[in-house]
């Protein structure tokens, strides 16, 4: 008679973990918005593509950087206290940030920073997710500008026409 001894390990929790990194390694790689990755220091430790994109800097030359390389001198030392105080109480922040891009040029973007912590709440990492709204802003600013000038051109639409009519404008909107 033939005997046979096995052992067996589960590995289903193995497997499943390692499926949860390849899903984070995905989106992380495939987000369209940057996304940079900073031991408490401030040290770049990882940025995805859209970040390359975005910034213009090469993965190589910022990873083990300071990520102070993005100040674009927009904002003074109190302004970054202040965020980095609301980090440390809330455990995020978000707002708009003018960053530097690679260049040189100045890019406005709404960012998020978030602290990570470990298992025993020491922080590990600072994530920072962000999007350029440079022309969003500037759309706004167009609208805005437009709404400001819109009576203007209302009125110079409406009194004109009477005006060459000789009439009063007064008259056209029944206040006579």
């Amino acid at each position: 008679p033939v005997r046979l001894m096995a052992e067996g390990v589960d590995i289903t929790q193995r497997y499943l973990n390692e499926a949860r990194l390849r899903l984070a390694a995905g989106v992380f790689s495939h987000s369209h918005d940057a996304i940079l990755i900073t031991d408490p220091a401030g040290i770049i430790m990882d940025v995805n593509p859209a970040f390359c994109r975005l910034t213009g800097f090469k993965r190589p030359n910022v990873v083990g950087q300071h990520a102070r390389l993005l100040n674009s001198g927009h904002h003074d030392s109190r302004f970054f206290e202040q965020l980095f105080t609301e980090v440390q109480q809330y455990g995020y922040w978000q707002g708009e940030v003018v960053n530097r891009r690679q260049d040189g040029s100045a890019v406005l973007v709404l960012m998020t920073i978030s602290a990570v912590h470990d298992d025993e709440g020491k922080l590990i990492q600072y994530v920072g997710l962000f999007s350029d709204i440079t022309d969003k802003k500037e759309h706004e600013r167009r609208l805005e500008r437009d709404e400001r000038a819109a009576p203007r051109v209302v009125h110079a639409a409406v009194d004109g026409p009477q005006q060459r009519l000789g009439r009063s404008p007064l008259v056209v909107h029944g206040q006579a």
